[in-house]
């Protein structure tokens, strides 16, 4: 959908063009697309400050604006205390941050995530889902995850897709009525005693 692989079947469209008319073409998707794919894709050497400088510069930020929105970046993404540290000394969990960070800059009209919060402590995950959501209010999300969680508390519309096909789409309780038979069995045990019971 980013127009680096050949399509195996269907039709994409975005912004009017189909989406042959972008493949191995990313100069067409400038200010169109942002793709936030599953590894993190930053100079390990650059400070979280420094990189997203560098990618407020490629979007078209002046460097009026680009001081201003790197900074509202860096506080919407929870990055403050990091300003200064370099991208390669991050958590897992900031690094999905600065990435997820890099591929909102300058507000695409369409944003495809690629399991934005493998991997992420529950804090860093549900700074990540916020700023998902208020990205979501300007842009269209399309966000791949294998945690129903994460789709519940970010998506209005959820697609299950097996084997490549898709099996369900629709809201939250179209979806469950398709897959949600069963139950959901939660367990809490103490496993302190647990274990010197066992030992």
């Amino acid at each position: 959908m980013i127009g680096n692989q050949p399509m195996s079947g269907g039709e994409i469209f975005l912004d009017g063009r189909g989406q042959s008319a972008y493949f191995r073409k990313p100069h067409l998707l400038h200010g169109l697309v942002g793709y936030c794919p599953q590894t993190n894709t930053f100079d390990e050497n650059l400070t979280v400050l420094q990189t997203l400088t560098v990618y407020a510069g490629l979007v078209g930020f002046d460097s009026e604006q680009k001081a201003r929105y790197v900074e509202s970046t860096i506080v919407r993404f929870g990055l403050e205390m990091f300003r200064d540290t370099k991208a390669g000394n991050l958590s897992g969990g900031n690094k999905r941050k600065l990435t997820l960070a890099i591929a909102m800059l300058g507000r695409p009209r369409v944003i495809f995530i690629d399991e934005a919060s493998a991997g992420v402590d529950p804090a860093s995950r549900r700074v990540l889902w916020k700023a998902i959501r208020h990205e979501g209010q300007q842009s269209a999300v399309v966000l791949t995850t294998h945690a129903m969680e994460e789709a519940e508390a970010i998506s209005e519309k959820i697609a299950i897709m097996v084997n490549g096909k898709f099996r369900s789409f629709g809201n939250l309780s179209q979806v469950l009525t398709d897959f949600g038979g069963g139950y959901l069995v939660t367990i809490n045990m103490e496993t302190e005693s647990s274990l010197e019971q066992y030992s």
